[in-house]
């Protein structure tokens, strides 16, 4: 997750708050969705699974 914020704070800075709301947009948003379903169809719940546990968890 480290390497992934990194990359996008390459566009803006980001709280943590935006990061979790961007997080609950790739499981929740359908076009979001529909896009990380190629991958796995379970892999948008996880992806924002891990991203809650990182900013919840991060030190």
């Amino acid at each position: 997750m480290v390497r992934w914020r990194n990359w996008l704070e390459n566009f803006s800075h980001y709280s943590d708050e935006a990061v979790l709301g961007l997080g609950q947009t790739y499981s929740q948003h359908p076009e979001f969705a529909k896009f990380f379903e190629k991958y796995d169809a379970a892999f948008p719940e996880f992806f924002t699974r891990a991203i809650e546990h990182y900013c919840t968890n991060k030190k």
